[in-house]
């Protein structure tokens, strides 16, 4: 059984999700607020300055690099893992083939979830891993990875749009948050989230939106974590 296959078989969340990224196999779960899902899913650039004279052009390269910070350890356990990077990556260590090339997949594909067409889509190589986006990924012993963010200043990106019925995220957040803070920018357009314990392969108590108890939305997301996230409308959940 190829990846995709398994992952079509195993992991899914909420009404309507079906799992076809190369595989035809459908499977549909329903998920409600007061249950929890149990199943195993599957540059150096050079400028240059020309200076002229009657007879004579200088050409004087200036090289700069892109500006990184220190490399940050990202735990992957055995099994599948749903995941996010809460900062942007620094080009040239932003691809999947970079930031996942020690981990041994087994054959698996890396997966995201397209909410807007409601379906797997695959991050392959050289694709970007992007600020945002939950993503998951098998491994098949746990290790780390290393997450090399960027330090240049760039403009914010708008953030990213979310579509009615379920979509993958993750939080542009260094420490944990309570959801409801978290989802600020999403205002009354969502109605749950759940998370996913990659270590014990299982999936977490969903979080509800003015919900009480252990699906109170003051309950925290955290870095480094995927989500599912139910929305009632389309809105932009902003970084």
């Amino acid at each position: 059984m190829d990846g995709e296959t398994a992952l079509s078989q195993t992991l899914q969340v909420g009404n309507g999700i079906t799992p076809t990224a190369t595989a035809t196999t459908t499977t549909t779960t329903t998920t409600t607020t007061t249950t929890t899902t149990t199943t195993t899913p599957p540059a150096t650039t050079a400028t240059t300055t020309t200076t002229t004279t009657p007879t004579t052009t200088t050409l004087t390269p200036s090289p700069t690099s892109t500006a990184t910070q220190p490399a940050i350890e990202m735990l992957l356990h055995s099994g599948w893992n749903f995941i996010s990077v809460p900062k942007a990556l620094a080009e040239g260590h932003n691809t999947a083939d970079v930031v996942f090339s020690g981990v041994n997949k087994e054959g698996h594909s890396i997966f995201t979830y397209d909410g807007e067409i409601g379906a797997w889509t695959q991050l392959r190589y050289g694709d970007t891993v992007n600020l945002l986006d939950g993503i998951w990924i098998y491994s098949a012993d746990s290790r780390y990875v290393s997450l090399m963010y960027s330090s240049v200043t760039s403009p914010s990106p708008s953030g990213k749009p979310l579509y009615t019925g379920w979509n993958s995220i993750g939080f542009a957040s260094a420490q944990p948050v309570a959801a409801r803070e978290a989802l600020s920018s999403l205002l009354d357009h969502w109605d749950q989230v759940i998370g996913y314990d990659s270590s014990l392969q299982f999936y977490e108590v969903s979080i509800v939106r003015n919900g009480s108890g252990s699906h109170s939305d003051a309950n925290p997301v955290y870095p480094f974590r995927g989500y599912w996230i139910r929305m009632t409308g389309n809105s932009t959940l902003s970084t």
